[in-house]
């Protein structure tokens, strides 16, 4: 079936006389007499870009003032009802642009609530932009090209005149949901110089790619959390949350089968939509909503478990409701607690939204539950690359249709992840698979909303070429994705496209095959396959797919490209950019595995006598690194540090003064690990002054007898001055690591670590330095 036909809708009626043509080379552009965001930003857009083309000046008026002989309306209006246009059956986000005469029209299925902000705030709250998609459809047509975020990335083709053909075109997305996660974070990028610094210019190249609302179903995550429920319940009422497997009690997850529980959802709910406070709800500690991002909508989701900690709850009451509510996770206790909030929000506010995440360790569809009709989910999945694994797959497709029958496919979002590399898991393999992208939308189409895509690729230009893709493919499913890829390539590389083309083909085909091999084709519904044996899967990729041999193919290819675009810029600045933050990376992180056998650090510290100073690297080879040493004795009772870490940016470090000590690692730190007799110490310290410890993996954080630390800022670097008790065990011998997370508000973290075997897994010991006391 081609979506083309039956679901965009697209249209094109004959002009007048065949073949006639509307042409111009200046023209106003007429916005509405009372004009709204939607249609300014449009406007904006087009003046910008045909000037360029024509030189022409394209003024923006309210009212036509007859200096034109042409003029291009903009947003609906009265002009446009005059001469029959309407958005009558027009489908959402969708727009109508027609030639009549010497003028234009362009309108669309517009949001016209948002009334004040910047660009970044109207791509996040507006729901529609019809208008906009017509005017950037209208560009694409006369040639324009964006193939990556920045001025420097827009190709605009000079031209003596505009032409448009006499016709009427209608279109909308098959997707209403298209998000483009993470854009408004892209300065966070190491790359983004690369594009551009400014988050604005990111975001305006997401709507060029026609990206729909970035906070559609189920924005948000783990507001169970977000509650904060141990403040005010845990001291007097430990019986509302969760037991765990030992007998004790966990104050970071709640029981969802207490009463207790389920009332409080119901008040913050019903405080959310009556515009009150959560403190009116009984959460004085809450400081706002903040975390619901959706006004229609009210998410409730359990919070991210771990694997110490499944999250789910031991109490006789919730195993006696498993017992009589099978399941194979905790979907039907999870539901019958929303469940209850949703029938009880259906009746005080209609039109209002109860929404969930379908998510471990609730991944399957509710069977005993009675769901009432105000439910909206989103279905978190492998996504994309789950097309594989046919099982995986299989089991992923029913639980689309269960939950589309049950809801309603205008009610269903999925969320799915291009995240292998999370964690530092396979931080420098792209993750690239356009053509397979194709497959998954076309197969999802008709069932859902549309997609949320968590993207967690190591720069934006390893992930440039998928956005795009997909991007043009969650408007229409049934384009050609080689025509898609061809374009992408040509605009972006020039003469060196069919080249890169051929290193992409690489790329998606080695992944494919890593994919396949390292990951079981079973429906495991407490998995959303993000990797598995770290370990042995990064030697897989790095042994068995991207060989001496392959590694040497796409250098060869890289120099093809690099020949053909010698001298001819920006082609030649593109190719170099792809070199250093995709190639150059993955040659690093390969050698660093493929050499990972090599000896561990030994340090020997001999009474009162300082050891060499020593200093920490970066853990990611596509992140900057700010430099980091330390040097350390010990007098037989302590252990003696001195740390400095330079920090040029010193009124931009990110902490929190008033963080709890299970939070200091959310501060810029430093962190110590020592492990001896099997057990692993970690000590965290806060730029604030603060510092904590834990052993590993516990979450249990308390200070250490007997350990003095002090912090002295300097304009330029910050040095800490620590003392710790050495244990009769350490007195012989231990092992030991050194960890700086540089953390600056609107930056991407750069963490440094003194062991390069502990670079994947900060916890495990045996990448850790051997220390001996002498």
């Amino acid at each position: 079936m081609k979506h083309i036909l039956t679901i965009v809708f697209a249209i094109f009626v004959a002009g007048i006389a065949a073949g006639a043509e509307l042409r111009f080379s200046d023209a106003e552009i007429i916005l509405p007499e009372k004009p709204y965001w939607t249609a300014e930003t449009a406007a904006g857009e087009l003046q910008y870009h045909l000037r360029k083309m024509t030189g022409g000046k394209f003024p923006i008026v309210k009212k036509r003032t007859g200096k034109y002989e042409s003029a291009i309306y903009i947003g609906d209006q009265p002009a446009a009802a005059k001469v029959s246009l309407s958005l009558r059956g027009l489908k959402k986000d969708g727009f109508v642009r027609s030639v009549k005469g010497k003028n234009l029209y362009i309108l669309g299925d517009d949001d016209r609530t948002f009334r004040r902000g910047d660009i970044v705030k109207f791509y996040f709250d507006t729901t529609c932009r019809g208008t906009l998609h017509g005017v950037y459809d209208l560009l694409e047509e006369l040639g324009v090209r964006w193939p990556a975020p920045g001025k420097g990335y827009e190709d605009i083709p000079a031209r003596k005149e505009i032409v448009i053909p006499d016709k009427t075109k209608i279109d909308a997305p098959v997707f209403s949901q298209r998000n483009m996660t993470r854009i408004h974070a892209f300065h966070k990028y190491s790359d983004s110089e690369v594009y551009t610094t400014e988050a604005k210019e990111a975001v305006r190249w997401a709507l060029r790619m026609r990206a729909s609302r970035i906070r559609g179903i189920g924005d948000g995550s783990h507001t169970e959390h977000m509650l904060k429920l141990w403040e005010i319940w845990f001291e007097d009422h430990p019986e509302r949350f969760q037991l765990m497997k030992n007998g004790k009690r966990n104050p970071d997850f709640i029981c969802w089968s207490d009463p207790a529980v389920k009332e409080i959802w119901l008040k913050a709910a019903d405080a959310y939509f009556s515009g009150k406070k959560p403190a009116d709800a009984g959460l004085p500690h809450v400081k706002s909503w903040r975390g619901w991002n959706v006004k229609e909508e009210f998410l409730i989701n359990a919070w991210d478990h771990g694997v110490h900690n499944d999250g789910r709850c031991r109490c006789d009451r919730c195993n006696a409701f498993r017992k009589t509510h099978p399941c194979l996770d905790d979907t039907e206790l999870y539901w019958q607690t929303i469940a209850y909030v949703a029938k009880a929000i259906e009746k005080k506010h209609p039109g209002k939204y109860i929404a969930a995440l379908v998510y471990p360790p609730m991944t399957r569809f509710p069977r005993t539950v009675s769901l009432p009709p105000n439910i909206r989910v989103r279905i978190c999945q492998g996504g994309i690359k789950n097309l594989l694994l046919p099982a995986v797959w299989k089991d992923n497709l029913e639980q689309i249709r269960l939950w589309g029958k049950q809801v309603g496919i205008d009610k269903v979002c999925l969320g799915i992840y291009v995240m292998e590399n999370f964690g530092g898991r396979l931080p420098a393999v792209p993750e690239n698979y356009p053509r397979l992208a194709a497959d998954y939308f076309r197969a999802i189409a008709g069932k859902c909303t549309g997609t949320r895509i968590a993207y967690t690729g190591p720069t934006h230009t390893e992930r440039v070429l998928d956005l795009y893709v997909q991007a043009k493919l969650q408007w229409n499913p049934d384009r050609n994705v080689e025509e898609i890829i061809d374009e992408h390539c040509r605009t972006m590389y020039g003469p060196a496209a069919d080249t890169m083309k051929r290193i992409y083909e690489r790329f998606e085909k080695n992944f494919c095959s890593y994919y396949k091999a390292v990951t079981p084709d079973v429906a495991n519904p407490l998995e959303l396959g993000i990797g598995r044996d770290v370990k042995a899967n990064r030697l897989y990729a790095w042994t068995k797919v991207y060989t001496e041999d392959e590694m040497k193919t796409i250098d060869g290819l890289l120099k093809q490209a690099e020949m053909l675009v010698a001298g001819k810029q920006p082609f030649e600045q593109r190719v170099k950019v792809f070199r250093t933050w995709v190639y150059d990376i993955m040659s690093a992180e390969r050698q660093e595995v493929v050499n990972i056998q090599g000896n561990s650090l030994q340090l020997r510290l001999k009474r009162n006598r300082w050891s060499p100073w020593q200093n920490l690297s970066g853990m990611n080879h596509y992140v900057k690194e700010a430099a980091c040493k330390f040097r350390m004795k010990q007098d037989g009772e302590s252990l003696i540090l001195q740390v400095i870490a330079e920090e040029p940016e010193m009124k931009n470090v990110k902490f929190n003064p008033s963080a709890p000590p299970e939070e200091l690692w959310k501060d810029d730190t430093i962190e110590l690990f020592i492990e001896s007799q099997g057990k692993v110490r970690q000590i965290v310290f806060s730029a604030s002054g603060k510092y904590s410890s834990r052993i590993v993996p516990k979450n249990q954080w308390e200070p250490i007898d007997g350990l003095v630390h002090s912090v002295h800022n300097h304009t330029r670097a910050r040095r800490l001055e620590i003392s710790i008790p050495l244990t009769p065990e350490m007195k012989k011998n231990f092992r030991f690591n050194v960890t700086r997370s540089r953390k600056l508000n609107n930056k991407l973290v750069e963490n440094s670590t003194w062991s390069k075997k502990a670079k994947r897994n900060w916890t495990d010991p045996q990448g850790y330095a051997a220390i001996i006391i002498k």
